[in-house]
Parts: C-alpha cells; structure tokens; sequence
C-alpha cells in the first residue's frame, strides 16, 4: 500500500532524528525546529476539524457558511477548548472529531434531561 504525503513526511522527518543525541547549546535551534513540527502537526489537525464541521454544519442549514462562520461556531461551540482537551500527537483528526462531537452530544443528552435549572434527573 502506497503512503500517504503525510507518512511519508512523518517516515523521513523520524528518519532524520535516528541518532541524534541532542544539542550541547542551551538555544537548540533542532529542538525548537522539532516543536515547531510538532505544533504544525497539531494545527493541521484543528484545521482539518474545523473543515469538516464547516462541511457537516453547511449541509445541516443547507447554506455555505463560510470559513469565518465555521471559525466562529467552532470557539462559540467550544469545540476549540474540547480539541485541546482531546489532542495527542498520535491521534488523526477523524478520531479527535468524532471525540469533539460525542463530548457535544452527551452534553445535549443531559441537557434535555434537566427537569429545572438546580436538578438533573438521570
């Protein structure tokens, strides 16, 4: 089976740190190098969450609403709070979104269940 641009990336990026036993220096320029992928890595995800609730929420209204619509709605949501709750460097974002989502969707379930604003009946 053929990789994906993204293993590929991943399989020579892990290739080019065999062996490295680190900087001497107290300002690593690799180190900040390595984090910077890595905080890459995690922006590509949101990213590719953010595109899919953009897409899924379109559908749902039945209308485009735009990449600053979907922006909005994801914070307003608070799914941005959630997908930094849910993230790990070894999840791909179909996992992370559906977590997103699940965690949105059980606090709607128990929110229909609130008889009055101090009870919930379980």
């Amino acid at each position: 089976m053929e990789k994906s641009a993204i293993e590929e990336a991943e399989a020579i990026f892990a290739d080019m740190i065999k062996g490295y036993n680190g900087c001497k220096e107290k300002d690593c320029p690799f180190k900040g190098l390595t984090m910077f992928m890595l905080r890459i890595k995690r922006f590509l995800e949101q990213y590719k969450c953010i595109e899919k609730f953009k897409y899924e929420e379109s559908e749902r209204r039945k209308e485009n609403i735009e990449w600053e619509g979907a922006l909005k709605l994801w914070a307003d949501k608070g799914y941005a709070a959630k997908f930094h709750n849910i993230y790990r460097k070894d999840m791909h974002f179909e996992e992370i979104y559906t977590q997103v989502m699940r965690s949105d969707n059980q606090s709607k379930s128990i929110a229909d269940k609130v008889d009055s604003p101090n009870q919930i009946s379980l």
